[in-house]
């Protein structure tokens, strides 16, 4: 009986990975700010590696070319034909967050050029011709009739419109989600790039019998998505020139790859060759593309700890009746401040390479202002949601003082933007340690942070 139901266990099992894959993962990096992805991995028996924050960067590479010159000339016959292209492309998409990840950038480029061309010329060519005595005959022109087809043309990154891509605002895509039976994840990885391209061809034909050279000219542009392509003919019969508008062409990247993480593992890298093509006679493509990828876990406790200290090292500093006392103008106790505080924050040796400010401030209307600009700064530095959450319960604190105190602005007291700074410092402090008692507990530097937030509090001027 028990093996009966095995199957269903395996279903119901596989199932239940999939579904979290849908509705846990995307949360991102909201997932492992609100409960330690140890415990789901322990939970659901999950890969390694799931519902941890991931930062990296996925870089295509593409070279193609070709080449003909060849010479089928024979005497009293000129044939040549020369055909040349060549591309160079990449692309980089810079992205974090958990399973389904933020792009917060994307690098492309494109340089194309081709050149092509046909002659055939005959070093004389037999026309009729009346004799006089109504009889035709054959007498030779030289030089004969010519045929020559000549083309120019070259592809760039177009720039504009990029509200046409496919894949978002910054045409990108990246996720990693787990394989339940394989195990490990699938990395996958896509990218948009627009081509500008434009073009001359033109084709001359001579006919040394008739006396006629005709031309005929093709010239093709590249117009924005937001103007409609038009297409027109001038010229007479022996002298055409056709002009064609065209919107630019959409190429696009992927990448579907299986990867694996073992325990302890915090970096994903690897390349791969995706497209290796080599031509086997003149004017036959050699295609080339790479991808490669570089990925590595995201530490958010040393994030939210740099947020930390630096708010801690601050609020010291306004609460330093020394400094309010050492000057008696408000931009230059600021400055004060923040020199004093710089040289507190420098003393907990932080990560040289950490960015974890973000702007918002409360006007005088008693309003937060720079909040979308913070929350968008937040998800392209791939910050945890709490360092939002801290500045913001700074700014709120100012806002109550300001709807308390008519007269918060414009900050002329020395003693009164001292109190309101520190008080609105703390209540960003207390979000910090709420978030690391939860996620980093055993860390040592949050007792060291505790204590100094109680000593902070005791000594309030």
């Amino acid at each position: 009986m028990y093996k009966a139901f095995r199957p269903m266990r395996t279903f119901l099992k596989t199932g239940s990975i999939f579904l979290l894959s849908i509705f846990w993962l995307p949360a991102g990096i909201y997932a492992q700010q609100t409960n330690p992805a140890a415990e789901y991995l322990k939970m659901f028996n999950l890969p390694v590696g799931m519902g941890q924050v991931w930062e990296g960067t996925i870089t295509f590479t593409r070279n193609d070319s070709k080449h003909k010159d060849v010479d089928n000339s024979r005497p009293g016959h000129t044939d040549k034909v020369v055909d040349t292209h060549t591309v160079q492309a990449g692309v980089t998409i810079r992205f974090c967050g958990c399973g389904h990840f933020y792009v917060s950038d994307v690098q492309r480029n494109w340089a194309e050029q081709w050149e092509s061309g046909h002659l055939k010329a005959y070093e004389r060519t037999y026309c009729e011709k009346d004799d006089g005595t109504g009889r035709k005959k054959r007498e030779p022109v030289s030089p004969g009739n010519e045929d020559i087809d000549k083309e120019r043309g070259s592809g760039a990154l177009y720039l504009k419109e990029e509200e046409k891509y496919d894949l978002g605002p910054k045409g990108a895509q990246v996720s990693m989600t787990p394989v339940p039976v394989k195990g490990g994840f699938l990395l996958n990885a896509m990218a948009e790039v627009f081509v500008d391209y434009s073009s001359t061809a033109e084709s001359l034909n001579t006919a040394v019998c008739s006396g006629k050279r005709k031309s005929t000219k093709s010239v093709t542009t590249t117009v924005p998505f937001s103007k409609e392509p038009q297409s027109s003919m001038s010229g007479g019969e022996d002298s055409k020139t056709f002009l064609f508008e065209a919107h630019p062409l959409a190429t696009k990247f992927a990448l579907v790859k299986h990867v694996n993480l073992a325990d302890g593992q915090e970096t994903i890298q690897g390349s791969e060759t995706l497209v290796d093509v080599q031509g086997e006679k003149p004017g036959d493509w050699n295609r080339n593309m790479v991808a490669t990828w570089n990925l590595r876990m995201k530490n958010y406790c040393n994030d939210v700890f740099d947020a930390l200290y630096a708010d801690l090292a601050v609020a010291g500093a306004y609460n330093d009746p020394n400094l309010r006392n050492g000057t008696g103008d408000t931009k230059a106790y600021r400055k004060l401040v923040f020199q004093q505080a710089r040289q507190t924050y420098q003393s907990n040796n932080p990560d040289p390479d950490s960015n974890t400010s973000l702007h918002m401030s409360a006007n005088e209307d008693c309003e937060i202002v720079g909040v979308e600009k913070a929350k968008e700064s937040l998800r392209e530095r791939c910050l945890p949601d709490v360092i939002f959450d801290a500045v913001y319960a700074h700014e709120r604190k100012h806002v109550r003082q300001c709807k308390m105190d008519p007269d918060m602005y414009p900050p002329t007291n020395i003693e009164k933007v001292g109190v309101y700074e520190t008080d609105a410092y703390i209540a960003g402090i207390r979000k910090y340690i709420s978030w690391l008692e939860l996620n980093c507990p055993d860390d040592q530097r949050l007792d060291v942070a505790k204590d100094r937030l109680v000593a902070l509090k005791a000594n309030r001027k």
